[in-house]
C-alpha cells in the first residue's frame, strides 16, 4: 500500500488516511512522519514492517533515513545521486 508520493500533482492518486505527506519536494534536513498501522492489513499492535523507498530525479544527491520513532540513527538507507532513480 502506497502512504506516500512527494512528486509534485499527486501522481499516485493518494486520498485520505492513505496520503500522509503533501506532495511536494522536501530540503534539507526535513522529517516525515508516517502511521502505518491501522491502514490496510497493518494490525493496530504490529511490531514491523517491510518499507520501499524510491528517490526520482533529484536535483542534487540527497539520502533518505527511516527509522522508528524519534531518534533519528548516523546511518542512511538509500543514498541517491543527482539525477537518479534509486530503490532500496
Amino acid at each position: 500500500m502506497r502512504i506516500c508520493d512527494t512528486r509534485a500533482n499527486d501522481l499516485s492518486n493518494l486520498s485520505g488516511g492513505a496520503n500522509q505527506c503533501d506532495n511536494s519536494t522536501h530540503g534539507v534536513a526535513k522529517t516525515l512522519t508516517f502511521i502505518v498501522t491501522g491502514l490496510a492489513v497493518v494490525p493496530a499492535g504490529a511490531k514491523a514492517v517491510v518499507v520501499n523507498l524510491t528517490a526520482v530525479t533529484r536535483a542534487a544527491a540527497t539520502y533518505l533515513t527511516v527509522f522508528p520513532g524519534t531518534t533519528r540513527p548516523l546511518v542512511s538507507d538509500l543514498n541517491p545521486a543527482a539525477s537518479d532513480v534509486k530503490e532500496n
